[in-house]
């Protein structure tokens, strides 16, 4: 069945067959919170590695080269835009698995 495939559920008991539920499979707001809490949680822990100093010893020559990381707003930026595209992505995998599957197989409890 072609995107978006939308199912109905309708009550057979009932003499005018009333509409029970309807679900249309889309991509799912926990998916993208999560994504962005993480995101920000993510960005918390990288902003402290900034007081954090790392260095080497190369034994050869005993030269010592130190380094350190900087989070620029650049960096945020697209670390966070990157989290937002993949809460999205990661939200958009059971949405077309669930419309490309059938009614009677979405219903069916296994």
């Amino acid at each position: 069945t072609p995107w978006p495939n939308v199912l109905y559920a309708f009550d057979l008991t009932q003499e005018d067959f009333p509409l029970r539920f309807k679900y249309r499979p889309d991509v799912s707001p926990e998916a993208v919170g999560l994504a962005l809490l993480g995101a920000v949680v993510g960005l918390v822990l990288a902003s402290t590695m900034q007081w954090v100093e790392f260095s080497t010893t190369n034994f050869q020559s005993f030269s010592e080269l130190a380094f350190g990381f900087e989070l620029s707003p650049g960096i945020a930026l697209a670390s966070f835009a990157f989290a937002v595209v993949m809460g999205v992505a990661g939200g958009m995998v059971p949405a077309i698995r669930a419309a490309r599957i059938g009614i009677v197989e979405a219903l069916r409890c296994n």
